[in-house]
Parts: C-alpha cells; sequence; structure tokens
C-alpha cells in the first residue's frame, strides 16, 4: 500500500507514505478534520491517491512510459498526472506539519505555536 496527498491550493504533494497496513484515505480524513495544508495553510483542499489493492507490478502496467521501479516513483509519477505543475515536498519523517529542511528547533516552535492556538 502507498499513498500520497495533495494540496490543490499550493499544487504540493504534502504528505506521501509506502507502508504494508490497512488501506486509508487520509486526503479524506484531512479534510473531513478540517486540517490545514502544512504549506501553505488551505484548508479541505486536499487530493490524493492510494495503491489500495493494486501491486507495483499493476501500476507499471498502467503507466508504461513512466520509470516506475518501486512505490516511491509511482507516488510521484500519479500525482503529477493528477495535479498539473506539482511540486514534490513531503515530509521528511510522515508528520503532517513537518516540512523538508525544517530544523528540529524550527519544528519544535512551530508545534508550539500551534499547540497555543488550539
Amino acid at each position: 500500500m502507498a499513498e500520497v496527498v495533495w494540496c490543490q491550493s499550493c499544487k504540493t504533494a504534502v504528505w506521501a507514505y509506502d507502508h504494508t497496513g490497512p488501506k486509508m484515505d487520509l486526503r479524506g480524513i484531512m479534510n473531513h478534520l478540517g486540517m490545514p495544508c502544512p504549506k501553505c495553510g488551505e484548508v479541505g483542499n486536499f487530493d490524493g491517491w492510494g495503491s489500495g489493492e493494486q501491486t507495483l507490478e499493476d501500476i507499471q502496467e498502467s503507466f508504461p512510459s513512466a520509470q516506475i521501479y518501486d512505490w516511491w516513483s509511482a507516488l510521484k509519477e500519479v500525482a503529477k498526472l493528477n495535479c498539473k505543475d506539482l511540486e514534490w515536498e513531503i515530509s521528511p519523517d510522515c508528520r503532517w506539519f513537518r516540512r523538508p529542511g525544517d530544523t528540529d528547533e524550527y519544528y519544535k516552535r512551530k508545534m508550539d505555536a500551534i499547540k497555543l492556538i488550539i
């Protein structure tokens, strides 16, 4: 199972994961909970894709001209096909609000600020 979530407002893939757990719809969950995009702050404008029961071979057959060699390359390809001009800025450690390039200190300050809001 692999899943990617992108924000349709800022055209950014903000979360992706390659896992063996049960199918989930993180895109739907984040929209339903009213979570803000960790990059632009827009609420309720996520889309995404999950592999579901498809195998990597199924995906490779679906996109024969793409260079798909693992689930990560499949996620990137599907996201690019579904969201024009997509940027790939997923969380480096699967924390929703963590962005590439955030230092540990910056991330801690961000989380402290979010805690004050909620």
